[in-house]
């Protein structure tokens, strides 16, 4: 930024940090796509974006993690990311009817299960047992790429109780990760959500903590976040996100200018 103006800098979030949202991202994203915005020629692209978001968070700070959560936070959407090694990465959105969309969302429930550890640390103790060799580990990691590419085939054919079902098995493999990933208050938070009406669910992010997600029944999505919060926990509501990342300005006459 080579200007002779200071910049002023506020931030704000929605949800709390480690919460397993994806927030540190979001944050560095937002703040590349501002002075992105205020480059007058040569920006970067959107995967250009995304990579230097990358390598601040996880090169420079050395906090430990992939790269989907820069391209989610950049992109929106409901998208099929591919990450082939080498750098390359392509983002493919999946183009669902609406119907399907519409059902999906409804029948969401999204929880907050309490704080939890740097996702750092979550992440480090799950690439020790990797280089390991710990089979445990990697039979989880190689059933979540599995499950990965037969949900997009499940969303694509409207296949949502299937959906829920992947979403269980996901949560299953993601346990084998870490001993870190979950505890016996989530534990016991998921078979309650399971047993009122959830069809399956998983925690988002590296996990111990932060938020779950889950997909209920149709109709039994308030049922099951009424008795979660009948256990103490925060119904979070959300909304999917098609747009990414967003700037804009306001100049001195009022007039919007978006990127």
């Amino acid at each position: 930024y080579n200007s002779n103006k200071g910049i002023n800098i506020f931030l704000r979030s929605d949800v709390p940090p480690r919460s397993g949202l994806g927030s540190s991202a979001s944050a560095f994203v937002s703040m590349i796509g501002l002075f992105n915005h205020l480059k007058r020629d040569k920006k970067i692209t959107d995967y250009e974006i995304a990579e230097l978001a990358f390598n601040l968070e996880r090169k420079e700070l050395n906090n430990m993690g992939g790269k989907q959560d820069q391209y989610a936070s950049v992109f929106g959407g409901l998208n099929y990311i591919e990450f082939k090694g080498n750098d390359f990465i392509r983002v493919n959105p999946l183009r669902l009817k609406q119907d399907y969309i519409n059902e999906l969302e409804k029948n969401l429930v999204l929880v907050h299960v309490g704080a939890r550890k740097a996702s750092g640390d979550i992440i480090k103790d799950q690439t020790k047992s990797y280089k390991k060799h710990n089979k445990n580990v990697t039979s989880g990691l190689d059933k979540t790429k599995e499950i990965a590419i037969e949900t997009k085939y499940a969303l694509t054919r409207g296949d949502l109780d299937y959906f829920g079902e992947l979403l269980h098995e996901a949560w299953i493999a993601k346990k084998k990760f870490s001993s870190m990933i979950t505890n016996p208050y989530i534990d016991k938070l998921y078979n309650l959500a399971r047993k009122k009406g959830a069809i399956g669910g998983k925690i988002s992010g590296a996990g111990g903590g932060g938020h779950m997600i889950l997909y209920c029944k149709p109709n039994r999505e308030q049922i099951v976040a009424h008795e979660l919060t009948k256990a103490g926990v925060k119904i979070v509501p959300f909304s999917f996100d098609y747009n990414g990342l967003q700037t804009w300005e306001v100049n001195e006459n009022g007039k919007n200018h978006t990127r």
